[in-house]
């Protein structure tokens, strides 16, 4: 089950199901402080972040992305990452069999 979703995710492949998705997690993230990074870490499975406010940098791989409203980010498994001052999503953290 996928938590907060009651959904299952399956490949379907020659009349068998497959379970590709595992270890899914889903939470909502609020950051207040305008000043403090996050510790870098490198990233275990798959994440989509959908921000809900303006503020703040995600950084992955060194890069710089300003936080808006709106947007969505992944980031794959092995990337470092990283996020500076105040912001909000709703994140999902998955592996799947590749």
């Amino acid at each position: 089950m996928v938590p907060g979703f009651g959904v299952k995710l399956y490949w379907f492949e020659e009349k068998k199901m497959e379970l590709i998705f595992y270890d899914i997690k889903t939470s909502i993230y609020q950051k207040s402080s305008e000043i403090s990074t996050t510790p870098l870490r490198r990233v275990a499975g798959y994440e989509i972040e959908y921000q809900v406010s303006d503020g703040g940098t995600s950084y992955i791989e060194e890069e710089a992305y300003p936080i808006k409203a709106g947007q969505m980010l992944l980031a794959k498994p092995g990337m470092k990452r990283c996020t500076n001052g105040a912001y909000s999503c709703v994140a999902m953290r998955f592996k799947c069999r590749n």
